[in-house]
């Protein structure tokens, strides 16, 4: 569910005036963004402590049925656990809420305890989310109505595909985030510029190909203004874009960027206040939260999808879920902007040659010799999916420096090391 920071017409809904504001929306929490936290902290950027509330809800239910409502990190106790209105179902909802903190509490010990089978790690496969929560015995109502359209929403993806990532995926962002506080950065824009400060940057250019030449790397690009074709000569290139797009640009990443599995992710800037739960305004104000709805709707591909909506303070809603089909009924006069981007959809395979291609991994990936490795010929692979874990920033920044250190930068700071096999 995390944005970059932007700058937004935002609509006061009581007063009618329209201002500028920018939009904080990268969400990070614990050890688990250890490097984003020492790269914040080195470029001076300030960082704040946020609390949220997660309302849960499904596709056959109507705004005003949201059946469960949990605070971040349990910074208060749950405040609604119930499907039907009425005695009935207030103390059905005190059973169920019972259920399910039994099932956290058991889901928590089994992370930092039982650990999901890894390959490389005293174990010939790595085991997929669902056959590790199969192993626990954690039921299927948890695991269906409660932590994978949390987790889920995380990971951009819907759920019959989440429950095919490797588990360690999971327990390893559990540990690392558990009951740590979660923060954003006061806003995107000002990281980036600082990242960017002294670096020649050329805009409006589509990158179409990069050729080894002479112990040098020909980057060939299109001026998308004057339709100019140009070539450039660099050391080295830093491929720092989708899997589809690395395999396009420099066809010796193929072997293994044409196996991975991806997906768009549709992102939604707008002010259509009819997805989030009747009264939840109040619900923000009595918990001091930030409110992050999540309908579970049909995916049309089968199982269902978490269509997540952070509600931000300044009246800006942000609602993302993965696919590239639009059935999220949002009213179009009310869009502020609208994006897709590409997220890896991974697997104990995917997982498996990702590693080989960072020469992490000495069982090699299905048994198959790869032709080309990252930093071959000076070219090198970085991005949120490019590292062993969830596709999100710190996979950014994680690459980021793996690739400055083999280049022969001098890091500011020692990063926290991350590898396929520990």
């Amino acid at each position: 569910m995390s944005l970059d920071g932007h700058s937004y017409e935002y609509v006061d809904p009581q007063s009618g005036k329209s201002s500028r504001i920018d939009v904080p929306m990268r969400v990070f929490s614990g050890r688990y963004y250890q490097n984003l936290f020492y790269l914040l902290e080195y470029l001076g950027i300030p960082s704040i402590e946020r609390r949220f509330l997660f309302a849960f809800a499904d596709d056959l239910a109507s705004i005003t049925k949201y059946y469960f409502f949990h605070p971040s990190n349990n910074h208060r106790l749950p405040i609604i656990c119930q499907r039907t209105p009425g005695i009935f179902g207030f103390v059905s909802g005190l059973w169920t809420l019972f259920k399910v903190l039994l099932c956290y509490i058991w889901f928590s010990i089994a992370c930092f305890w039982i650990p999901p089978r890894v390959r490389g790690r005293k174990s010939a496969e790595t085991e997929t989310m669902k056959d590790y929560l199969a192993r626990l015995r954690l039921p299927n109502f948890f695991v269906e109505d409660y932590m994978v359209p949390l987790f889920s929403s995380v990971a951009s993806s819907p759920h019959k595909l989440f429950l095919q990532f490797p588990a360690i995926y999971l327990t390893d962002y559990k540990r690392q985030t558990h009951m740590f506080p979660h923060k954003t950065s006061v806003t995107m824009t000002i990281l980036q510029s600082r990242l960017m400060e002294g670096v020649s940057v050329v805009y409006n250019a589509k990158v179409t190909g990069v050729e080894p030449l002479d112990n040098r790397l020909k980057v060939h690009y299109q001026d998308l203004k004057s339709g100019e074709n140009v070539e450039v000569m660099f050391d080295n290139v830093v491929l720092a874009v989708n899997p589809k797009q690395t395999s396009a640009i420099y066809p010796p990443t193929s072997q293994v960027m044409d196996k991975l599995q991806t997906s768009d992710v549709s992102v939604v800037i707008h002010q259509d206040y009819g997805m989030l739960p009747e009264g939840s305004a109040q619900l923000v104000e009595d918990t001091k939260s930030e409110l992050i709805a999540m309908e579970m709707k049909l995916d049309p591909t089968g199982g269902k999808t978490t269509i997540a909506t952070h509600a931000h303070p300044c009246g800006i809603l942000a609602t993302v879920w993965p696919g590239d089909y639009d059935f999220v009924d949002i009213d179009p006069k009310k869009v502020l902007h609208e994006s897709r981007f590409v997220r890896l959809l991974a697997t104990p395979t995917s997982r498996d040659y990702l590693a080989a291609l960072f020469r992490e991994n000495v069982a090699g990936a299905d048994g198959e010799t790869l032709k080309w490795l990252n930093g071959d010929d000076g070219v090198y692979i970085c991005g949120g999916w490019a590292w062993d874990g969830f596709a999100l920033l710190e996979g950014c920044v994680w690459s980021g420096l793996s690739t400055a250190r083999s280049v022969g930068a001098v890091l500011p700071f020692k990063p926290v090391e991350r590898q396929w096999h520990k």
